[in-house]
């Protein structure tokens, strides 16, 4: 193991916060040594160190990246027995805490005292290798008279007891930083000398005047985002932010998980990649790590969103790769993003050319705007967009996308799968159900497209050919994956997957170079964990790749690069802020040489100055050339244009400062001389406006080069952002009427409004009711009851809707009162009572109905008119429309009989039910023969009871004892 050299050195001013101590001793110059001792890796699992009994507790921090986050750990020590410090890195699987491991929920203080007659500490550092494990962040630890430290600790305090206090403490990267620095005098307390009491005194409270700037006591200040300072007493007292543990989790994809710190910046979690591959014919590893193979030349999805939240839909769009049509190769990615369409795609015919579209429209690499960053190093494109942390790179036969798990986990579906750590739901269906193969699965996600009919149809799988085994293929070019360069990346990133595919691949298309994209695939994500392999050359130029001339090929090179724009490298670094991670991606590709840079970012020219010629192109250092009146050239020194102007007299300062004038340049002989002169056509445009109420002025004059506008007043009236002119009435509401006059208001320019208000006195009769009406002043009276006249009464009947009214002394009448749609009807009902007759009546049982209209009784007799329509038949004739026929029917009372002793016989009385009214109807008969004739009849129009003659049938009471002068009555008849 690597262990670095011991070099002195002076520290005049740390830059890691120290801790200082009191004692007793002498000051000795502040010189600090490094001292680098052996490194033995031992397996350890950290657990939290003990606390050590002692007088004086110490707490220590140490930044342990360029981020702002600091690590606290609070230890008790006693002092240290003499001997060498050793810092042991350890490669055992570890869950980190970023807290201390004392269990406290309060932030620790950290109380330095600083006095003023004292500089700062010097800080000596050990800086040891660390290895690390596969999916696993490295937690190392430091090691100390056979006793292990975990990072953080304190190791020891101890002094020389001449003045000089040492300690030492392990650093969050396992590396033994130790402080060498003069003690601090304290004064022991004076005993008494005699046995008085002592009156108590309050101590004199200390300011901070050591600390830049000097604080007061108590006064409290943030020396930065995750630190909070405190001067107490004379002593600066920081507390610190508490973090909570951060578990390392196991990934199923075999990288390591990404450090994800937290808005504040001070603490943080791990996560693991969201990072789906494809590369050759194509192979495929989702996001969790799930390998398959899918050959199909058809568009697929290989990201979306199942809950949109970022916009975010990344299609691939595949090929065929030969002629046989069984090899298909990515042909391009097209990314959706916001508003934005980018593709992502390759001609390599007659060469291979990167081309890149934004909605349809072809740039060139480097370009940018607010959303999203494109470049090119001629081998890959990378699209990056700070704003979501999303990477997409595409070659053109390998392909990758990067996604945060922060912003993605449980919401991704497609070819790329289903983000959350766990590859065996990756196969997932657009329905969301989990299909057992992802080669199959792939075909579902297929996009509709009018070119691509078969697409719609799910491909059949070929029959297993039936023939001699084939000899086992094992091409030389993918052993290089397992070649001894790529060592380091084994431990990291399990290489039988790209192994595999290249193998297929190779065997496949023995005579095509697709087998070198899972070596650049496999490269690539070693790159992604910090494995830079450099492995083309080992291909034996069978994936060689040429760059320009003036380009030179690295495995690993920045994919932004600085040119000479300072504007677009300002840009990019805007962007880029607070994305360093996703922006400083490496990558391979072709860059410039060293000490040269390219000239700007649509160009491959480098350059190794940022001279530029008169029409912007570039110059190189010695350069001279004439641009105007001047003398150039690109100036070795300042790496710049450097131009000399021909010498001529100082024209004299002239300022136009009047509107139109222009300052007009002659150029005489090179030299300048400067007049102002008025252009009108470079007059300013009238830029203002004027309010209601006024308009728009020109004036011109020969005493100014442009016109003025100015607003001047109508001589109108304003009101509600309306012009009215004098004389023109209005309303400013329905009860309230203007009128615009001829007088003008001295402030406001506009002619003065007079208004009068509307008094409304609206008294409704009865049947109405007031109701407001919009637009309206007074409003309207809106009937709400039916009012009619009833004959015989003397004011109209007023009624409710469905509100029934009868008359006085007219109880056959009824009238009710209906609203529809708005309208009011008096509907009138009559009761017709049937025919009354009270001498028909049997005595007592005349009544009246419930309303008392009608009255009827149970008749003495009932002879009735009845009516029959039928058809009339005379002889062969035949009425052509049925005729009424009427006759009469009923009892009829007073039929007696009745001896007379007069003429000793029996005297009839008959009343028989028979016609009172008749007339004489014609009908129309049509005969058999076909001939029409009228036929006459007679019709009944009224029935009654009449006395008629009585049949006599002889005298059957002769010989019968009877009592003289009774009545013998009959039975009733119709006779």
């Amino acid at each position: 193991m690597e262990t670095e050299k011991s070099t002195p050195i002076n520290t005049p001013k740390p830059t890691t916060p120290h801790v200082e101590t009191t004692t007793t001793g002498t000051t000795k110059p502040e010189t600090t040594k490094i001292t680098t001792e052996k490194v033995s890796t031992t397996p350890h699992i950290e657990t939290p160190t003990p606390t050590i009994e002692t007088e004086r507790t110490t707490t220590v921090f140490k930044e342990t990246s360029t981020t702002p986050h600091i690590q606290i750990v609070t230890y008790t020590t006693k002092k240290p027995e003499t001997g060498p410090v050793i810092g042991t890195p350890t490669t055992t699987p570890h869950i980190e805490t970023p807290t201390p491991t004392r269990e406290t929920e309060k932030s620790t203080p950290i109380i330095t005292t600083k006095p003023g007659s004292h500089s700062t500490t010097p800080i000596i550092t050990e800086k040891h290798s660390v290895k690390t494990t596969p999916g696993r962040t490295t937690l190392c630890s430091c090691k100390y008279m056979n006793q292990i430290f975990s990072p953080g600790a304190f190791m020891y305090n101890k002094t020389d007891g001449g003045g000089y206090c040492f300690t030492a403490y392990c650093s969050l990267n396992c590396s033994v930083e130790k402080h060498a620095r003069p003690c601090h005098t304290t004064i022991p307390p004076t005993l008494p000398t005699t046995p008085k009491k002592a009156k108590p005194t309050t101590p004199a409270m200390k300011d901070c005047p050591f600390l830049t700037p000097p604080r007061k006591n108590g006064e409290s200040w943030s020396s930065d985002k995750c630190t909070k300072s405190s001067c107490e007493n004379g002593k600066e007292v920081n507390t610190y932010v508490s973090c909570k543990p951060a578990p390392i989790p196991a990934c199923d994809n075999g990288f390591e998980p990404d450090k994800v710190y937290d808005e504040g910046g001070c603490c943080f979690q791990y996560e693991c990649k969201c990072l789906c591959t494809g590369w050759g014919d194509p192979h495929y590893k989702t996001f969790d790590g799930q390998y398959y193979s899918f050959q199909h030349n058809c568009t697929y999805v290989l990201v979306k969103e199942i809950i949109p939240k970022y916009n975010l839909r990344i299609l691939i769009d595949n090929e065929n790769c030969d002629a046989s049509g069984t090899v298909t190769c990515p042909k391009a990615l097209i990314v959706y993003y916001k508003n934005y369409e980018v593709i992502l795609t390759q001609t390599r015919i007659p060469k291979t050319q990167n081309l890149i579209y934004v909605n349809g429209k072809k740039v060139t690499p480097t370009y940018s705007n607010k959303d999203f960053i494109i470049t090119s190093t001629g081998i890959q494109m990378v699209l990056k967009i700070p704003d979501i942390e999303g990477v997409v790179s595409f070659t053109g036969l390998l392909f990758s996308i990067d996604l945060p798990f922060s912003r993605f986990h449980n919401n991704t579906e497609g070819q790329c799968g289903y983000c959350d750590n766990n590859k065996n739901n990756d196969c997932r269906l657009p329905n969301g159900q989990i299909h057992p193969l992802c080669s199959e699965m792939a075909f579902e996600w297929h996009v509709s497209d009018k070119k691509k009919p078969y697409c719609e149809s799910m491909p059949t799988r070929p029959p297993p050919t039936i023939g001699p085994p084939k000899p086992p293929c094992k091409p030389a070019l993918c052993e290089i994956i397992n070649h001894e360069m790529f060592k380091e990346c084994h431990k990291k990133i399990a290489p039988s997957s790209y192994y595999e595919s290249c193998k297929f691949d190779v065997c496949h298309m023995p005579n095509s170079p697709v087998g070198c994209t899972s070596l650049a695939a496999y490269a690539m994500m070693c790159a992604k964990s910090s494995v830079c392999i450099d492995w083309r050359n080992l291909t034996k130029g069978e994936c060689d790749y040429k760059c320009p001339p003036n380009k030179v090929y690295k495995a690993c090179g920045p994919s932004i690069v600085e040119t000479c724009n300072t504007g677009y490298n300002n840009k990019l670094k805007q962007q880029c802020a607070g994305q360093e991670d996703t922006c400083n991606e490496l990558v391979e590709g072709c860059f410039c040489l060293e000490g040269k840079m390219l000239f700007d970012a649509g160009s491959d020219t480098c350059v190794s100055s940022c001279c530029t010629g008169p029409a912007g192109e570039p110059k190189q250092i010695g350069d001279t050339w004439k641009s105007g009146c001047q003398q150039c050239k690109c100036d070795k020194d300042s790496l710049s244009v450097m131009c000399e102007p021909l010498v001529c007299p100082i024209p004299e300062p002239i300022q136009c400062t009047e509107d139109g004038e222009v300052l007009v340049n002659q150029t005489v002989d090179c030299c300048q001389k400067l007049t102002c002169e008025c252009d009108k056509n470079r007059c300013s445009s009238p830029t203002q406006s004027c309010e209601r109420g006024f308009e728009l002025t020109v004036k011109v004059s020969n005493e100014s080069c442009c016109p003025v506008f100015t607003c001047e007043p109508k001589g109108v009236c304003v009101y509600n952002d309306t012009e009215y002119k004098p004389g023109t009435n209005f309303s400013k509401n329905p009860c309230e009427h203007c009128h615009c006059t001829n007088k003008q208001d001295p402030k406001t320019k506009l002619n003065t409004v007079e208004c009068q208000q509307i008094q409304c006195n609206i008294i409704c009769k009865e049947g109405y009711m007031h109701v407001d009406q919009p637009g309206e002043c007074c409003g309207t009276c809106k009937q709400t009851h039916c009012i009619f006249d009833v004959p015989g009464l003397n004011s109209p009947v007023v009624l409710k809707p469905s509100q029934l009214f009868s008359p006085p002394n007219d109880n056959c009448s009824q009238y009710d009162c209906q609203k529809v749609k708005d309208e009011f009807l008096v509907i009138r009902n009559q009761t017709m009572c049937p025919a009354f007759d009270p001498e028909n009546c049997v005595p007592g049982t005349e009544t009246s109905d419930m309303n008392g209209c009608c009255r009827t009784c149970t008749p003495r007799y009932n002879c009735e008119l009845h009516k029959n329509t039928t058809k009339l038949y005379v002889k062969n004739c035949e009425s052509v429309e049925p005729v009424e026929i009427t006759s009469c029917g009923g009892t009829c009372d007073s039929s007696s009989s009745m001896y007379s002793v007069e003429t000793n016989s029996l005297m009839h009385s008959c009343t028989c039910c028979q016609e009172v009214a008749t007339s004489m109807k014609e009908v129309l008969m049509k005969c058999s023969d076909g001939s029409r004739v009228k036929q006459a009849y007679i019709s009944i129009e009224k029935c009654g009871c009449q006395a008629a003659k009585c049949k006599e049938w002889g005298n059957p009471l002769f010989g019968l004892p009877q009592r003289v002068g009774q009545p013998i009555k009959a039975n009733k008849g119709t006779d």
